[in-house]
């Protein structure tokens, strides 16, 4: 296991209270996701089958205008910025198009 992959989990706060041995399980099945700045990550209402947790950088959440019941003329609106220690992703549709900033 790597130590990139302990401390991306030990520092998240959906683990929080974890005993060290459950953080060395989830932390040795997590592989590391390296990405330039605007990549996307996942894009919005695509099938969705992985949790990420950001472990350094930032990742910007964005939605349609029509999600928030808004008219734009700009296209996505940023919701979020996650940082380290912050988890995303689903095992659904994501409503959301995401990407490393």
């Amino acid at each position: 296991m790597a130590r990139w992959a302990l401390s991306a989990v030990r520092y998240a706060d959906i683990f929080y209270g974890l005993r060290t041995e459950h953080l060395e399980r989830i932390a040795s099945s997590c592989r590391e996701l390296t990405l330039d700045k605007g990549t996307l990550i996942f894009e919005e209402n695509s099938p969705g089958d992985e949790m990420y947790v950001v472990a350094r950088g930032a990742v910007e959440i964005r939605v349609s205008p029509a999600i928030l019941n808004v008219e734009s003329e700009t296209g996505p609106t940023t919701i979020a910025i996650l940082r380290r220690g912050e988890v995303f992703g689903e095992w659904v549709p994501s409503p959301a198009t995401t990407g490393a900033v």
